[in-house]
């Protein structure tokens, strides 16, 4: 394929994204979809989109971590290439920010809790007692929603090195059988740059589905094993480093 039919079938691809309606969501979300794809979806190279059609969903996808730009980008992304919601596992404070939590809410977020935030007039939405994590996406997969998890926890800023993966990741995996998406989000400044940059240009890279069927059910894989598995994979996706935690 030529250099200038290789231009015009991915600015093809882009243009169907941007056009794919995502179901279930409300004119507004509609639109505010497609304006956040249509401002960023250039910056992006989507490899590996043909593993998506293979899907018998639910599934849940595991991400690398690297800022906040791409937890707004990111899930708009998937959500056109799938052409359905996603319910994220996300900070709770994004929920509840004035204009942007309306729209976080949308996509039925799974909040964490167990972080803090300086914004103290949003401390009156922090319930008494933390919502499990795991619960709530098992009740996600359980309704036929698949679910987004960044196993890093927060941001890592670190352009060589994954942080350890969450258990939670092992423990969802372990108690539902749900296969798991790895996915490698790496920003081309992040090499030259020695650092990860706050936006910019960056691929977005699907590795095939994890399915560990019986031995989930038989209880053979750990927690960890399961965690540790997931990661790796997206080590290779992202190109960062992992130690696995034994």
């Amino acid at each position: 394929m030529s250099a200038l039919a290789s231009c015009v079938s991915n600015l093809n691809f882009k243009w169907q994204l941007i056009k794919a309606h995502v179901a279930g969501f409300s004119l507004l979300a509609t639109l505010l979809h497609k304006l956040i794809l249509i401002l960023f979806i250039w910056l992006v190279r989507i490899e590996n989109a043909q593993y998506l059609k293979r899907l018998k969903y639910p599934v849940i996808f595991a991400f690398n971590h690297n800022n906040y730009f791409e937890t707004l980008l990111v899930p708009c992304l998937l959500f056109a290439l799938i052409k359905k919601p996603v319910s994220f596992a996300l900070h709770w404070v994004f929920s509840f920010l004035p204009y942007v939590g309306w729209a976080v809410r949308q996509i039925r977020p799974i909040l964490v809790y167990n972080r803090k935030t300086r914004l103290r007039f949003l401390l009156k939405h922090v319930p008494s007692s933390n919502p499990s994590v795991v619960a709530e996406a098992k009740a996600r997969l359980q309704q036929g929603l698949s679910v987004g998890i960044f196993p890093e926890g927060g941001c890592n800023r670190s352009p060589y090195f994954l942080k350890r993966g969450r258990l939670g990741l092992g423990k969802i995996v372990r108690e539902t059988g749900v296969p798991v998406v790895p996915c490698g989000i790496v920003f081309l400044a992040q090499e030259m740059r020695r650092r990860i940059p706050r936006w910019g240009r960056l691929v977005l890279r699907f590795g095939k589905a994890i399915n560990f069927g019986s031995r989930v059910s038989k209880q053979i894989l750990s927690t960890n094993q399961i965690t540790d598995r997931v990661m790796q994979e997206i080590s290779v996706l992202c190109g960062k480093k992992y130690c696995s935690q034994g």
